[in-house]
């Protein structure tokens, strides 16, 4: 039941999102999809108001750092749909020196999280309050 509700899931982020979507793959019953970083905003918002989507609550940022990479940095945003029971993972790759935008407008709880990522990772977040 639960990897149904991920193919589904998977087609219809894919089929809202087209231009949006770099790559989406299911892991470990769970989806992620590869984003750019100027769209971060928009696919964060389209995931949490979506009806078939529902990502209301923000589990965690996580940082890596690919040394040997072009695009040496990512981001994993871990988001959790209560009334789905669903999780996804949001991927960004980026250069050191790119500036990432600050999701606390859509998720204030982000505000701490990127604080994280930022004193581990020297990450500077844009408009992060």
């Amino acid at each position: 039941m639960l990897s149904n509700n991920i193919h589904k899931l998977e087609k219809v982020i894919n089929s809202e999102l087209t231009s949006k979507i770099l790559k989406s793959y299911i892991e470990f019953d769970e989806l992620l999809i590869e984003i750019n970083t100027s769209d971060l905003i928009d696919v964060l918002q389209f995931l949490k108001s979506n009806d078939d989507c529902k990502f209301k609550q923000l589990i965690d940022i996580a940082g890596v750092d690919y040394p040997e990479e072009e695009k040496r940095f990512q981001l994993v945003y871990l988001l959790l749909s209560h009334e789905n029971n669903l999780r996804i993972k949001v991927l960004i790759n980026f250069e050191v020196k790119e500036k990432i935008s600050s999701i606390v407008k859509v998720f204030p709880s982000a505000n701490w999280m990127e604080r994280e990522v930022f004193d581990m990772y020297g990450v500077k977040f844009e408009n992060h309050p």
